[in-house]
């Protein structure tokens, strides 16, 4: 489940968001909410939600502050933006800054949905290349044991020139500043002891 932080200085609003949605239904849990854009940071920190729903006009720190200080340090977090204001440059700024999507008031729920939905879905595409790209380190950490093997065995069998063995070296880590035998034979210690 991805969860959502609610924002709004209205708390009719953020009720009626959070009553509003069948969140599990989405695949989402309304983990918490704040009236303001500094309770609002304050949870981030604290609840690492992977949705904020924000209000733009609020006390103490608005929409768009938020959006400025939150992006930087978790650019993950998707914050959908709702506002009474339909003016041109608060959505473009919103969107600049990082915002998800921008919603005017009063909100249809039907898009604040469409809009959750779309969400999700990334999130599980880049859920799915990160599980891809985990993966591919496994492989390439199980070829590398079996390249290394390989390499020492050509050493072992003098199937390389000295050259051949200095360039592969590097490869592997092994430190080649002393003359290539000498290197690859403390590093063979190292790799039967592991």
């Amino acid at each position: 489940m991805l969860k959502v932080l609610l924002v709004d200085d209205e708390e009719i609003i953020r009720s009626g968001i959070a009553q509003g949605i069948d969140w599990a239904q989405l695949g989402f849990q309304v983990i918490g909410e704040a009236e303001d854009g500094e309770q609002a940071l304050q949870a981030v920190k604290e609840m690492r939600p992977d949705v904020v729903i924000t209000d733009i006009k609020m006390p103490f720190m608005d929409g768009l502050q938020f959006i400025e200080a939150v992006k930087p340090q978790y650019p993950n977090v998707s914050i959908i933006i709702i506002s009474g204001h339909d003016e041109f440059h608060y959505a473009q700024k919103a969107v600049k800054l990082g915002a998800y999507d921008y919603i005017l008031k009063p909100i249809e729920l039907e898009y604040l949905k469409e809009i959750l939905v779309n969400i999700r879905k990334e999130h599980e595409v880049e859920l799915e290349k990160e599980m891809e790209v985990n993966h591919l380190r496994d492989k390439i950490s199980e070829n590398i044991c079996d390249l290394k093997e390989k390499f020492i065995e050509d050493v072992l069998y003098g199937k390389l020139s000295a050259e051949e063995i200095l360039n592969k070296a590097g490869y592997f880590g092994i430190d080649s500043s002393y003359d290539s035998y000498t290197a690859i034979a403390v590093q063979m210690d190292d790799y039967y002891l592991v």
